[in-house]
């Protein structure tokens, strides 16, 4: 009896060994495919933080580990946003941007790894140090006609308000004075070709007719077109953007532009008017359902290439970069619920163009923090295309609403400084309320007067 429990025992410590061999067998079996998907991961994540936009399938696959296969890939690229830091709201110049995201299937060992790498969004706060308004500052010379010929003064940003009468008949003398332009009368001649200084322009859609209005303007990074562009307006010789209107802006980061609503697509961008520019793929542009997105890839003729995306159908990767590249955009305000911010990353401009976009649900995977730094709350987001699932996260960046109250301070401190250093002595409060932004009154005042020294040549 005791031989047979002895062997029965035997049999029972081999077996448990056995199924020890097994489990473990199947833990490192886990542990490793685990490995698998975050060493993939944490690999494609640090690749796209040092490419940005200019990621690509071969850059992705050449920076995973050996054996790791890029399948499919698709990339909704990162769009600065800018603003300058004018204290008047009315006069500020702003342009919106987004963030970006890569996604891609990698295959290794057997299993399907999704990766969702973000890039993140970027706001440059563009600093000025002055604003003149034509027809209002001082320091302009006008014609018999009452167009601007020229300008003494010291302000970088040049504003021609909606009710200025005249135009601007030649740029050359303050060809590099303006930093900024904002144009808000329709049908304006402007001129700026070959500025080296000029970073950002807010214009009207319809401005008159010319060509090569910003050519060759090499620091020109923000082009922000306001104004609807109407059912074919470039027949009456207002197009949003003129022939070689941008050529040669080989700065250019995001243009803005209004949807494109007449009945060519692309009627609104003439000959050439991007030759010659960035090579970035894509553009900003706010559209409505059906509406050409762009491409801002040159063809041969040098146009940019027109897209019509409405009558393509985005692959699942496409759908899951866009909204992981809105939800790296959109702001938490008071009183917006978690279904608020859902509603806003879905409402992504650049899905909207697919008139053939596949059917997804996108919901909260989990819990969501509502009282996350700064009043904006993060959580985890599951997508689901058809047979594919993409894991998303929503943690806002900054956004453009972010600088509606500029810090005026430096603003305030450059231009006190300014006074000072001209006054000297003879500084007053009435003297400083003069030069200070308007909106800033000086509260009290202070003067510790210079006392020259002296010595002789003995």
């Amino acid at each position: 009896m005791q031989r047979k429990f002895s062997k029965l025992l035997g049999v029972v410590l081999a077996l448990s060994v056995l199924l020890s061999c097994v489990m473990v067998g199947t833990f490192s079996l886990a542990l490793a495919e685990a490995d698998i998907a975050a060493t993939i991961k944490a690999a494609a994540q640090a690749y796209v933080d040092e490419a940005g936009n200019g990621a690509t399938q071969d850059g992705l696959q050449a920076a995973l580990p050996a054996g790791a296969t890029v399948e499919s890939f698709a990339i909704s690229h990162m769009l600065p946003g800018a603003v300058d830091n004018d204290p008047d709201s009315a006069t500020r110049f702003s342009i919106p941007g987004k963030a970006g995201a890569v996604v891609a299937k990698v295959t290794a060992g057997g299993e399907t790894v999704t990766t969702v790498s973000t890039i993140p969004y970027e706001s440059e706060v563009i600093e000025i140090s002055g604003v003149a308004i034509a027809g209002v500052s001082d320091g302009f010379t006008y014609d018999g006609a009452g167009n601007i010929t020229g300008y003494t003064g010291t302000a970088d940003k040049l504003v021609i308000p909606a009710d200025y009468a005249g135009s601007v008949v030649d740029a050359t003398p303050f060809l590099n004075q303006f930093k900024v332009l904002i144009v808000d009368k329709p049908c304006i001649n402007v001129k700026f070709t070959g500025s080296t200084k000029l970073v950002a322009v807010k214009a009207w859609a319809i401005l008159a007719y010319g060509t090569s209005q910003f050519a060759n303007c090499t620091n020109l990074k923000y082009y922000h077109s306001t104004g609807e562009v109407r059912e074919n307006s470039n027949s009456n010789g207002s197009a949003v953007v003129h022939e070689q209107a941008l050529a040669g802006c080989t700065s250019l980061a995001n243009m803005a532009v209004l949807p494109i609503t007449n009945g060519w697509g692309y009627g609104n961008l003439q000959w050439a008017s991007f030759r010659n520019t960035t090579s970035l793929p894509v553009m900003y542009q706010t559209v409505k359902d059906g509406c050409p997105d762009i491409d801002m890839t040159r063809n041969d003729h040098g146009f940019m290439g027109v897209v019509y995306k409405s009558s393509m159908t985005p692959s699942a990767e496409l759908v899951a970069a866009e909204l992981q590249a809105m939800a790296g955009a959109v702001e938490f305000t008071a009183g917006m619920t978690a279904d608020d911010v859902l509603n806003a990353i879905k409402a992504s401009p650049f899905l909207a163009v697919f008139k053939n976009k596949p059917a997804y649900t996108l919901a909260w995977d989990g819990e969501f923090d509502a009282d996350a730094t700064d009043g904006k709350f993060g959580g985890d987001l599951l997508l689901t295309v058809g047979e594919d699932t993409f894991n998303l996260r929503y943690g806002v960046s900054k956004t453009d609403s972010d600088f509606d109250d500029v810090d005026i301070a430096a603003a305030v401190k450059s231009a006190a400084q300014a006074y000072v250093d001209e006054a000297g002595n003879s500084a007053t409060q009435a003297g400083l309320q003069a030069v200070l932004p308007a909106g800033v009154t000086v509260e009290s005042f202070a003067i510790s007067h210079m006392l020259p020294g002296a010595v002789d040549n003995d």
